[in-house]
């Protein structure tokens, strides 16, 4: 429910906007794996889902009155979908310390209802689509120096079809608005790692990252996005370093310190699409979001049933940016979200 500022200052109501969505799922399931040898085996699965959603958004308030239309406005929709995924996962164990592995799988996500502003007209969709991925992987896991070193790589590819957006949209002396969307089709590749090495008993350093390479392979002209546009805020570099030292106390008490140290590459924010000179919809000029880094410290003493921790977030009070959206203003005029700040604190835990 949006109340705006007259109501709250004792008088009318201009507006009044609700949505009650309700979404109910039933699903089923099946994974088996069979063994031809010990060396090879072969995983299979399979879910079927039905999903059903009905959406009833009551708009009210003086700003209908004004504008000639009644008071309340009831808009209801309803929406029924099926889906079924699967997945094929082969893995050979090259030896007791190394498998090779591979996966083909099929994802889904359900669309559901937008929710509006009154003066929208009926051209502007009321529901969007879901939309659906194939996924590949191929990847490597292993242990070295006498299972000091740990290694896990893998490559993948996911195409993406209807791919859901977030579309803007501008209407002739209105402020501009947000729904969703289906573009066209996407594609997702890159490689991911996983490297944790522990030197001496105790003290561990791990890294992880990725390299991401995500973009529309059509058009979606609604959205403002083109073929081989990027796709939103996803970094084509991406990496963190941990390491953590953990040692007897006294007691039955550990003690431990650690750090972690990531990097968010640069990103591109959603797509936007504002009127052209012909009145048509064109892409939006998308900013480059800037890398930036953060470090987190943390020590602490546990046992089985305590942990006593302090922690530092974002040391370095770095403002990355993590979101931003353009609200139809000059000069990359808008919104913005940062990283959260720096934050110190302290944490009981007890298990039980």
């Amino acid at each position: 429910m949006y109340a705006p500022l007259p109501e709250a200052l004792g008088g009318p109501s201009l507006e009044n906007l609700s949505l009650d969505a309700l979404y109910r799922e039933w699903a089923g399931f099946a994974e088996v794996t069979y063994h031809f040898s010990p060396q090879f085996d072969l995983g299979l699965g399979g879910r079927w889902s039905e999903n059903k959603q009905s959406a009833t958004q009551v708009t009210s308030g003086a700003l209908l009155t004004l504008t000639g239309q009644a008071s309340p406005q009831v808009v209801s929709g309803d929406s029924t979908d099926t889906d079924w995924t699967y997945s094929i996962a082969p893995r050979w164990h090259v030896s007791s310390d190394t498998m090779v592995y591979g996966r083909i799988a099929t994802g889904y996500r359900p669309g559901g209802p937008n929710d509006l502003p009154p003066s929208a007209p009926s051209s502007i969709q009321r529901q969007y689509q879901p939309d659906k991925t194939t996924n590949y992987e191929v990847g490597v896991r292993t242990d070295l120096l006498d299972k000091r070193l740990s290694v896990d790589v893998a490559a993948f590819l996911v195409d993406w079809t209807k791919i859901q957006l977030f579309q803007e949209v501008l209407l002739p002396g209105q402020p501009p608005f947000g729904i969703n969307a289906n573009g066209g089709n996407a594609r997702s590749k890159g490689v991911e790692w996983t490297f944790g090495y522990t030197p001496v008993t105790g003290l561990t350093f791990t890294l992880v990252g990725a390299y991401v390479d995500a973009y529309l392979t059509s058009p979606a002209p609604a959205a403002g996005g083109n073929d081989g546009d990027p796709l939103p805020y996803v970094p084509k570099w991406s990496t963190s370093l941990d390491g953590a030292y953990t040692w007897r106390a006294f007691s039955d008490f550990n003690a431990f310190a650690g750090a972690t140290w990531s990097y968010t590459g640069s990103r591109f924010n959603d797509f936007s699409s504002i009127p052209g000179a012909t009145g048509a919809l064109e892409p939006e000029p998308r900013p480059d979001l800037a890398s930036y880094n953060t470090v987190n410290l943390r020590a602490g003493l546990e046992n089985g049933r305590w942990t006593f921790e302090l922690y530092g977030k974002n040391v370095g009070d770095t403002r990355g940016i993590t979101y931003y959206v353009n609200n139809s203003t000059p000069n990359y005029g808008g919104a913005l979200g940062y990283v959260q700040p720096r934050t110190l604190g302290a944490l009981v835990t007890a298990r039980f």
